[in-house]
Order: structure tokens, then C-alpha cells, then sequence
């Protein structure tokens, strides 16, 4: 428009000018200089880069708000089928199981990072992507997976339907993530100073719980402005990220205190007497040791319970027990190494063969790598599994899936073996197992079930 005024003014001032080349010399010339901003355009402009940049915080969370609560799938259906359980038996000691989660969690997690950081270097926008602020961005998303996955762990031992946890935890993960991008982004509107002590209030309890807070600031400045800034500075995202770090160790040093089952032994550790040493063993508990014990009962006398307490799945809350010197409720890891256990409930996994399945619980016993096809082709023949073995379990019959989980039992010959359903003791007898190769095992077979069929097998 100022163009265009100056040329017409200057058409009319020649216009009136003598004809001749003197015409040309005179003119006007225009200079453009644009109005400061005043103070509601100031507060327009940036109300409309925060927008944008919480618009873009609640992006990410939405997106990556799904991928920790996935991982708890998986774990809790381990949990409930009770592999998880008979992992510990076999060997696998519970900080080893939530490292290699953990490990495994985390490479899966990079992809979906990786993912986010690609589309933000696709639309180029500086704030994200520039030399400075990428490597900021790439710590948020990486320390944000290395906090929240932890997280979710505990999880596990409150649930028992997976796609019920899923659901749970995906809607608090968004409820934390973008409502507390919208308050804060909504309180910072208002000037009254009560309001503003919240909003501050809010912002130091949700800072290092969702990842808004660090997204924002990557890509924040005020308007008309140049700037350097290592977003990394403890003033910007620092802090951030550091409590990210640090909540993630913590996340997971409480997962492993859960499984230990530490706040539940707290109060006996105070309570409980030291026990006395152990006497002189009598004769005729000697001679058991060479015997098959049959543990007989009606429905809810307490049988599958025993086993469950003698195999640390559940917690005992009076009373103890030893094998071989050690006890069930302090030395439960030296415990497992001396015993097999054949769960209430099939405890396979679906996706697996039955020679796979004997193949990891080989290498759980520690058999040796060069010994491990051996052991689970002696477990697929004397159980007559030959037919199957390179089946997936979950496509197994019942009868099938009990004769894999008698072979996983066998596996290592430990010195007690709990076998605690009855419809082992069939698979037992139909099988090419005699009873004298389970004593010349060292073992003592226990199993509940009825009196005559107990007497059968034993």
C-alpha cells in the first residue's frame, strides 16, 4: 500500500513538471518503518507460540502414552499363568527377570522414540531440530521411557487381566500427561497472583512426570527475539532430566523390593524370634527320603496352598520349613535350586515348542549348553512327546500340556520335586517313567490327590 501511494505521488508530481529530461531527476522517496507492537499484540503473538507448543507436548504424550503401558501385557499374563513363578523355581533370580525386562522394554521403546524424533526433523522446525535443542529432545524422549517403564512395573502385581491394565494405565498416563499440559498452559493466561502461585505449585509436582513441561521449553522464546541457550542447562531442562534419571532407578528398585516382597517380611523381620538350630535328623525321617509321599485331602483342605507356600509363591505367615538345611522363608533362592515344581495350572507359553520350552528350562538349571538338546530330548521321549515337540503348547490338548509340564518339573533331576495336581500321577503312570528312576533321582514325589491313585503311583 505505501508502494503504491509513492508511486501515484510521484506520477503527479512529474505530471506537473516542464516535459524534458529534467523531468526524472526530481521524485519521492518512501521509507517504511513498521510500528512497535504494543502490548496486546505483544501478549497475542506469544499466547500463540505457547499454544503451539503445548499443542505439540500433548502430541507426544498422546503418542507415547500408549507404548509404556503395553509392556506390563506380557509380564502380567506371566504372572498369572504362573511361568513367571516357575522361572524363579527353575533358577532365574528376580533381579535378573526385571533387568532383562527392563533391557528388553527399552530397546522396544526406542523404536517409537525414534519415530517421533524422525517426524520432528521431517517438518524442520528449528526449535526442535536445531544443532543445539535435537540432542535435548532425543534425552527427553529416551529419559521419559527410562522413568515411565519402571512405572508401570508395579502394575503387574495389582492386575490380572492384561487388556484391563492396558486400558487403566494408558487412561492415567493421558489424563497426568494433558491435563496437566492444559492447567498449566490455562493458568499462565490469568495475572491473578494466587493463581499464579498454583500454576508454580503445579508445574514443581508434574515437571518430572510428564514430558510438556521439557517439550515446550525446547521450542519456548519470546517473540522477536535471538537467542543461544544450552537447553540442557540445569535452569531449563536440567532439572527435568535429572529427575527423570532419577525416577527411573527408583521405579525400579521398588519393583524389585515388591517381588521380594519386602514391605510384607518388614514386620516379621521385628517380630519373628531368631529360630533354633536344627537337632540330630530321626531315622524315620531319613527313610522318607527314599519314598514317594502322596499329600490327600478333600477340596480346600489346603494342599495346592502348601505347595504354594513351600515353593515361595505364597507368603507364610507362620510357621517354617527346611530342605536340605534351608529354610523356605529366609534362603527361598537356595530353596528353588533343590526342587521342581509342576504348577496347580499349565504355566507355558503359547508361542513356544515344547522342545523350546525344555530348552529354556535346561539352560535355567544351569545344564550345559552342550547337554541342553540332550535333556530336552530325553524329556520329549519319556513323556511321549515326540509326536508334538515341535508344536506351539498353546495348540496342546490338556493331557499333552500336562506331560510338559511333568517333563519341566524333571528337568535337572532336583532332589524334591511338587507335583501339585492330580492328573500327573496318570501322566506319571502312562508314561515310560518308572517309579524306581524317580527314587534313583534322589526325589521324593509329592502330589495331592485321592487315596487309592496316590497309593497307585507312590
Amino acid at each position: 500500500m505505501v508502494s503504491f501511494v509513492n508511486v501515484m505521488n510521484n506520477g503527479l508530481l512529474r505530471a506537473g513538471l516542464p516535459p524534458g529530461p529534467q523531468r526524472r531527476r526530481h521524485g519521492i522517496t518512501a521509507y517504511n518503518h513498521p510500528l512497535n507492537l504494543t502490548k496486546e499484540q505483544l501478549t497475542e503473538v506469544a499466547m500463540m507460540a505457547t499454544s503451539v507448543d503445548v499443542l505439540v507436548s500433548i502430541c507426544v504424550i498422546f503418542a507415547m502414552s500408549f507404548v509404556p503401558a503395553s509392556f506390563i501385557l506380557f509380564l502380567i499374563e506371566e504372572r498369572v499363568s504362573k511361568a513367571k513363578h516357575l522361572q524363579f523355581v527353575s533358577g532365574v533370580k528376580p533381579v535378573l527377570y526385571w533387568l532383562a525386562n527392563f533391557t528388553w522394554d527399552m530397546l522396544n521403546y526406542t523404536v517409537p522414540a525414534s519415530m517421533v524424533v524422525l517426524i520432528f526433523i521431517c517438518f524442520q522446525q528449528q526449535s526442535y531440530v536445531s544443532e543445539t535443542n535435537l540432542p535435548a529432545l532425543v534425552l527427553l524422549l529416551l529419559l521419559y521411557g527410562w522413568s515411565i517403564t519402571p512405572l508401570m512395573y508395579p502394575a503387574s502385581f495389582m492386575f490380572s487381566v492384561p487388556s484391563t491394565a492396558y486400558v487403566v494405565l494408558t487412561s492415567i498416563n493421558l489424563f497426568i500427561g494433558i491435563n496437566g499440559s492444559i492447567a498449566t498452559f490455562v493458568l499462565e493466561l490469568f495475572v491473578d497472583e494466587h493463581l499464579n502461585e498454583v500454576n508454580r505449585i503445579l508445574k514443581k509436582v508434574m515437571e518430572s512426570i510428564k514430558m510438556n513441561a521439557c517439550t515446550a521449553s525446547c521450542g519456548s522464546a519470546p517473540p522477536g527475539t535471538k537467542q543461544t541457550l544450552n537447553p540442557l542447562q540445569w535452569d531449563s531442562i536440567g532439572k527435568n532430566l535429572f529427575a527423570m534419571a532419577a525416577e527411573g532407578l527408583i521405579f525400579f528398585i521398588f519393583t524389585i523390593l515388591l517381588q521380594y516382597k519386602f514391605f510384607i517380611r518388614l514386620e516379621s523381620w521385628w517380630a519373628e524370634p531368631e529360630m533354633p538350630p536344627l537337632g540330630p535328623e530321626d531315622e524315620d525321617v531319613n527313610r522318607e527320603r527314599e519314598r514317594c509321599f502322596g499329600l490327600l485331602g478333600v477340596n480346600g483342605a489346603g494342599k495346592t496352598s502348601t505347595f504354594r507356600m513351600l515353593t515361595g509363591d505364597t507368603s507364610i505367615t507362620c510357621g517354617e520349613a527346611f530342605l536340605h538345611q534351608h529354610s523356605v522363608l529366609g534362603e527361598m533362592e537356595r530353596v528353588h535350586q533343590l526342587m521342581g515344581y509342576c504348577p496347580q495350572f499349565d504355566a507355558l507359553s503359547e508361542l513356544l515348542t515344547g522342545r523350546e520350552h525344555l530348552q529354556l528350562y535346561a539352560r535355567l538349571r544351569g545344564v550345559p549348553e552342550e547337554a541342553v538338546a540332550k535333556v530336552a530330548q530325553w524329556g520329549v521321549q519319556k513323556l511321549g512327546l515326540s509326536q508334538y515337540a515341535e508344536r506351539q503348547a498353546g495348540g496342546y490338548s490338556g493331557g499333552n500340556k500336562r506331560k510338559l509340564s511333568t517333563a519341566i518339573a524333571l528337568i535337572g533331576a532336583p532332589p524334591v520335586i511338587f507335583l501339585a495336581v492330580l492328573a500327573v500321577l496318570a501322566v506319571l503312570a502312562c508314561a515310560a517313567i518308572p517309579v524306581g528312576w524317580t527314587a534313583a533321582a534322589g526325589g521324593a514325589l509329592n502330589a495331592p490327590g485321592s487315596k487309592h491313585e496316590s497309593q497307585e503311583v507312590c
